[in-house]
Order: structure tokens, then C-alpha cells, then sequence
């Protein structure tokens, strides 16, 4: 048997175990023999401790209280001058007919009639293909109901307007009282402001 182990020793094998040997007892040793906080900065190699390798209420340990907001920043530069609006005209109207000065654009008092309460007639110098109206909220006023209707090709004159006339606005009052809002549903034409774009 001793002689089998003779045939089978050579150099290599024996050199092999002796680093094994050699390496298992370094590392049981430093193992055991390290002294507490003996391992620094120094001793770990750049980028060795990763945040996958550090426990989360480690991590939390290094984080501090939200700080307060910092100083606001300075008011930055006016932006661009925006597109011309496509509104073709638009007028801020009163009860009695009348455009209101500043709020107007291709649209004058002479291009409207006022012949009933609550109904306005637009002869505008164009031909408009749509319109939208709103009622205005001055004075409290928000029981207004404003509807438009614009002429068509192919459309007679238009209900309680002249031959000319293309757009037609109506103000409701939704209890029949131009100068009260109330919960009494009783709607009827009445005066009220109101505000017209036309295209």
C-alpha cells in the first residue's frame, strides 16, 4: 500500500495539498483571530461595498430630514407673442344692443337691431359659418340662457330679424325677471349682456 502512495507522489500533488493546507488555515485564522473594527477604509478596495451588499436599515441610517424649500427662482423671460386669434369678430353686447368699447372686433352698434326684448340681430359685413354665445354674469346675473342661431345658404329671413340679417341671438331669463336670480323656473326672453365670437 505504501508503495502504491510512493508510485502516485510527485512534486505537483505534494505542493497542491500544501497550499490547500496552507490556505484553509490563513483564512480560519483571520476568521477567528480578526479583532473587532480591525477592517477600515483602508483595508476595502474601491467600489467592494455596493448598495445591494448593505443592509436597508443601514441605508435608512444615512438618510436625514427633508430640509425646507430653498429660495424661489428668478421670474423667468416673457415668452413669445402668441398667433392672432381666428375669431373673425366678437363684441361684448349690452342689454339695451349696444357693443361694449374694447370688446369688440368687426362687429359696430350699426350692425345690430334690438326689435323685442331678448332678441338681437347681427347684418354683419361677411358671411359667418358658426358662431358661439355667452351669457354674461354681470351683476350677479346667472340665470341667463344666450342661444345664436347663424343664417344658412338657402335660409329665409330670420324669425323676428330684417332680410339682411345673418346672426340671430336670444337671452332667456330662467325666472322671467332680468333683474332677479331666484329658484322660480318661469323662463322668458328678457335684455341681458351677453358675448358673440363669429367665423
Amino acid at each position: 500500500m505504501t508503495g502504491r502512495i510512493r508510485k502516485r507522489l510527485t512534486y505537483a500533488n505534494v505542493t497542491a495539498t500544501l497550499a490547500l493546507f496552507l490556505a484553509l488555515n490563513v483564512g480560519a485564522y483571520a476568521a477567528v483571530r480578526l479583532p473587532a473594527d480591525s477592517v477600515g477604509p483602508a483595508q476595502l478596495r474601491d467600489k467592494a461595498v455596493t448598495p445591494k451588499k448593505v443592509a436597508k436599515e443601514t441605508i435608512k441610517l444615512f438618510k436625514g430630514q427633508k430640509g425646507s424649500a430653498g429660495a424661489r427662482g428668478l421670474t423667468g423671460a416673457a415668452g413669445a407673442q402668441g398667433p392672432a386669434g381666428t375669431a373673425t369678430a366678437f363684441a361684448g353686447v349690452t342689454g339695451p344692443g349696444t357693443v361694449v368699447t374694447g370688446q369688440t372686433k368687426n362687429i359696430a352698434d350699426a350692425n345690430i337691431t334690438h326689435p323685442f326684448a331678448g332678441i338681437y340681430c347681427f347684418a354683419l359685413p361677411f358671411t359667418p359659418t358658426s358662431a358661439v354665445v355667452t351669457g354674461s354674469n354681470l351683476m350677479g346675473a346667472n340665470d341667463t340662457l344666450a342661444t345664436v342661431y347663424v343664417k344658412r345658404a338657402g335660409d329665409g329671413a330670420l324669425a323676428d330679424c330684417g332680410a339682411n340679417d345673418n346672426v340671430r341671438v336670444r337671452t332667456l331669463d330662467l325666472d322671467g325677471n332680468d333683474s332677479t336670480v331666484s329658484a322660480n323656473y318661469a323662463p322668458a326672453l328678457a335684455n341681458h349682456d351677453f358675448f358673440l365670437w363669429v367665423e
